[in-house]
């Protein structure tokens, strides 16, 4: 009887497989039910036409957000299909004064269907001074006189850059020595020829001061000055005055060749984690280096116990037996 049931199982089963494929194979695919079901005007054509590339005039340096400490900046822009090119500058000055000059006029040579142009901007002959904030762009004119405009990049002009790893005007994580001291790298210009830094905390009080209440900010001279990166390096004597953790505004002015001409000054927010404590040597026992906590000696007790009540469970059965 059982090998009777199996038998007509399968049987069944095999048919029910022939069927599904039979039905798969009679269902039309996807595209064709897709192709059967529109109409035509539910049917959509795509074309792809390959336009010529137009006239073009675009900024290659400098780039947009970059800091430049020179008073000599180099530009170049690449242009296509163009009569000639104009090279704008907007500069608006930390006292609010503004500067607005085409710096450059090219005419672009008839034969000449594309190319590159590179000069160097020069900005204090424009009147810039240092801690501005500035723009270039370009405009022009195509070879069928269409206006062709390029809004081009913003960057600052600084004397002087600090920089303690995010290099965006704020830190939270400022890398430290040993002593929890910041790191701190400051770019000088050429223009740059002694520095003077003070930090101060959030109220404005002065950090580097000595027991009598007097100022003692770092003066560097330009003898100290890394000219050959154009950088300053050194950390923070934050320790050393005794300062708690929490922000702090480093501040830096920069002074020209006379020694009394402001050349730049820079704020630069940062957290100053506190003093680094010395490693204390261990005096304790040898389970004490082991590093085991409470927790870990409740664990180990819980399951002791509960392997010796297993086995007293296993011997009391054991006993009961005989």
């Amino acid at each position: 009887m059982k090998r009777k049931t199996k038998r007509l199982l399968g049987v069944f089963g095999l048919a029910v497989v022939m069927a599904m494929t039979a039905i798969a194979c009679a269902l039309p695919t996807p595209e064709a039910y897709a192709e059967g079901s529109l109409t035509d005007e539910d049917k959509v054509t795509i074309k792809v036409t390959v336009v010529g590339a137009g006239s073009t005039a675009n900024l290659v340096k400098p780039t947009n957000g970059e800091v430049v400490k020179s008073n000599i900046v180099p530009v170049e822009y690449s242009f296509q299909k163009m009569k000639n090119v104009l090279t704008n500058l907007s500069c608006t000055g930390a006292d609010g004064k503004k500067v607005e000059q085409v710096i450059d006029s090219y005419t672009v040579p008839a034969e000449m269907e594309s190319g590159t142009r590179n000069f160097n901007m020069d900005l204090n002959a424009w009147g810039v001074q240092a801690d501005a904030t500035c723009r270039v762009f370009l405009t022009g004119k195509s070879i069928d006189d269409k206006d062709i405009r390029d809004e081009g990049v913003s960057f600052e002009y600084r004397a002087i850059n600090i920089d303690m790893g995010d290099n965006d005007g704020e830190d939270d994580k400022p890398v430290t020595d040993e002593k929890g001291d910041p790191e701190v790298t400051i770019g000088v210009s050429d223009q740059v020829y002694s520095l003077l830094l003070q930090v101060y905390d959030t109220e404005g009080n002065p950090i580097f001061v000595n027991k009598d209440g007097v100022e003692e900010p770092i003066i560097v001279s330009r003898d100290e000055f890394d000219l050959v990166n154009g950088v300053y390096k050194l950390n923070l004597p934050m320790s050393k005055y005794g300062a708690k953790a929490g922000w702090y505004d480093l501040v830096a002015i920069a002074y020209g060749q006379d020694g009394k001409e402001v050349v730049s000054m820079n704020t630069y927010r940062f957290y100053y984690g506190g003093i680094n404590a010395p490693d204390v040597p261990s005096t304790g026992t040898i389970m004490e280096s082991l590093n085991i906590s409470r927790a870990d000696y409740v664990v180990t007790g819980l399951i002791a116990f509960g392997a010796m009540a297993v086995f007293g469970v296993y011997l009391v059965a054991r006993k009961s037996r005989r």
